[in-house]
């Protein structure tokens, strides 16, 4: 349970596939009579963890062909979707070479916004997801002023050369 825990409830969701591949090994090594499934299911209970327990029998069932019982509800309707989304976004690897491409960005985002979601009342998670945008705007801002000062710097350093 520790494992699926850290993987669902963590905020960096792009460096977490090999957590999914440790919970495959757990399930394929210590997962093999009925009581322990129900023992598993029970712990998941006690921790308040089904629903990530359903998602991690579900990705791991999915992408990695895990032999799986159903033993807690299996998540459905829009935020099985959604999770959906954000785990193809986010978990699957991506070529380090190449910059990210915009559904890759946007899960990253949806998923800090998931995680803070998970940690603050709605008050204050609109205030600091509000604040942070000002700041990532601020910042923007200033680079593009910058870059088109240096770009107007080269262009008279050569014309004037």
């Amino acid at each position: 349970m520790h494992a699926v825990i850290h993987l669902f409830q963590d905020s960096e969701l792009d460096v977490r596939l090999r957590d999914l591949v440790d919970i495959d090994a757990l399930l394929r090594t210590y997962m093999q009579a009925d009581a322990d499934w129900c023992q598993l299911a029970t712990r998941a209970q006690c921790h308040g963890a089904s629903g990530l327990l359903a998602y991690a029998l579900r990705y791991c069932g999915l992408w990695l062909g895990t032999p799986v019982r159903e033993v807690v509800a299996p998540p459905m309707g829009l935020a099985c979707r959604g999770m959906d989304w954000l785990m193809s976004a986010t978990m699957l690897p991506h070529d380090p070479d190449t910059v990210p491409g915009l559904k890759r960005r946007m899960g990253g985002w949806a998923a800090q916004v998931r995680y803070h979601r998970l940690r603050m009342p709605p008050g204050l998670l609109i205030r600091h997801l509000t604040t942070k945008m000002g700041r990532q705007l601020a910042h923007a801002v200033r680079f593009r002023a910058a870059s088109k000062v240096r770009d107007t710097g080269a262009g008279e350093r050569q014309a004037g050369g």
